[in-house]
């Protein structure tokens, strides 16, 4: 899923798995959260904008 909205060269830490992602990389090639397989499947990603 390709999120929008970022600040363009700017980070963000995921704040469940700590890790750290590049708004450029979110944005052009999409976040994959690991969901399991299933119609149902969902998650909630909270992303924290480093300094």
């Amino acid at each position: 899923m390709r999120l929008r909205g970022l600040t363009a060269g700017t980070r963000y830490r995921d704040s469940r798995t700590g890790e750290v992602h590049h708004a450029t990389v979110l944005t052009e090639y999409g976040f994959h959260p690991g969901l399991e397989p299933g119609d149902w499947a969902s998650r909630a990603v909270h992303l924290v904008r480093l300094p």
